[in-house]
């Protein structure tokens, strides 16, 4: 749940607010018994020839960069303008995302970015997905206007037979100390098990393996 605190001065109308966000100790299981979930690209694409639905959430020191531009994202936005700061980093202005879209619908939030973004954020390194005009992230990231590319945490596609929900936030470390993560590990989840799982995109698997590094790059860290 999303909670506001509000607090004000007897007698007086000013108040300050603060929004808490409130997860369970250990998130509604989702019957996962159908789904692969990996994070190496072979094993995914062997298993959406087959017909299977796979959630896909690789490394980020594995997710493609722009060599032109190099990608910093960032919880906190750009600081006045890259121009004008020599590309300083974080080259990123927040989330955009819809809140009623069913992969979120265990995870609280707005259309922007919160303080529960930090969390999933942190040392994540969004997917460079510009060159796919039909696809729309169900996480967005918001570029830098100079570049104006099109960036995501969290996809879906159809490959091949199968179905897929890419996602490049970290889903499997230290989750007991990490609740945000794991809450939308578990919103993302139940979605993959509803009956509402039906992208309407379809993408091969050469746009899929474009979207991780050469074995020549090197890797540019991340906030």
């Amino acid at each position: 749940a999303k909670l506001t605190l509000t607090l004000g001065a007897k007698d007086q109308p000013f108040t300050n607010s603060w929004n808490l966000f409130v997860y369970p100790e250990k998130p509604d299981p989702a019957a996962t018994d159908d789904i692969l979930l990996t994070r190496d690209l072979a094993a995914a694409l062997a298993a959406l020839e087959s017909g299977a639905t796979v959630l896909w959430n690789p490394p980020a020191a594995q997710v493609a960069d722009d060599p032109a531009r190099p990608l910093v994202a960032g919880f906190s936005s750009i600081f006045w303008n890259t121009a004008w700061t020599e590309w300083q980093p974080p080259h990123t202005l927040g989330i955009l995302c819809d809140p009623a879209h069913p992969a979120l619908a265990r995870f609280p939030t707005d259309l922007h970015s919160d303080w529960q973004w930090w969390e999933v954020q942190k040392n994540a390194r969004p997917f460079i997905l510009t060159p796919h005009h039909d696809l729309k992230p169900i996480v967005q990231v918001i570029d830098d206007w100079f570049t104006n590319r099109k960036l995501g945490y969290v996809f879906e596609a159809r490959v091949g037979r199968g179905r897929i929900i890419a996602c490049s936030v970290d889903l499997e470390t230290d989750l007991d100390q990490r609740p945000v993560v794991r809450q939308l590990r578990a919103s993302i989840l139940a979605y993959l098990t509803g009956a509402s799982f039906a992208p309407e995109t379809t993408l091969t698997p050469a746009d899929l393996r474009q979207l991780l590094r050469g074995p020549e790059a090197s890797e540019t860290p991340t906030r």
